[in-house]
Order: C-alpha cells, then structure tokens, then sequence
C-alpha cells in the first residue's frame, strides 16, 4: 500500500507549490482553487493508517514548497506528521 503513487503525482510540474491532502475526493475539490492559484494538488491514497512509501514521494523532490493538509481528525494530523518526517529525509 506504501507504494502507491500519490493521486495526481503524473500531473505534478516540474516545480512549484504543492499541497498534499488526504484522498481523492479531497484533491478533487480542491483542484479549481489550486488552478487558480497556480498551484498543484495531490493526493494520498493509502488512508490516515498508513503512509506513502519514498518512492510515492520522489516526485516531490522537485517542489519548491510542499504544503501538507490534513483531514481534521487525530489520524489526519499523525498521517501528515509521517508524511512530513519522510519529506525531510529525502
């Protein structure tokens, strides 16, 4: 499950703005705005009890600044808290 691409990872650029979010509905809605803002969206697939594996996040090594959020419950804030321990060992 680690290893499942990020939702919306083939579409990334190849540097800008990144906002990570909890599911696909999530980056879904949040798509338009980001558009608009000339920002990109994705999204995690695995669920809040597990987490994306190093090779799901490579392709935002390239980012310039990667903002995480997540669902408002205690599993959405550990999710991103593992989210954002992997992101500063790569």
């Amino acid at each position: 499950v680690d290893e499942l691409p990020l939702y919306g990872a083939d579409t990334l650029a190849l540097d800008g703005t990144v906002i990570i979010v909890e599911g696909e509905k999530a980056a879904d809605a949040l798509a338009p705005i980001a558009d608009e803002l000339s920002i990109q969206a994705v999204a995690t697939v695995c669920g809040a009890a597990s987490g994306p594996g190093d090779a799901a996040l490579r392709p935002l090594r390239s980012q310039v600044r990667v903002y995480l959020w997540p669902d408002a419950d205690q599993p959405g804030e550990d999710h991103m808290a593992r989210i954002a321990e992997r992101l500063r060992k790569q």
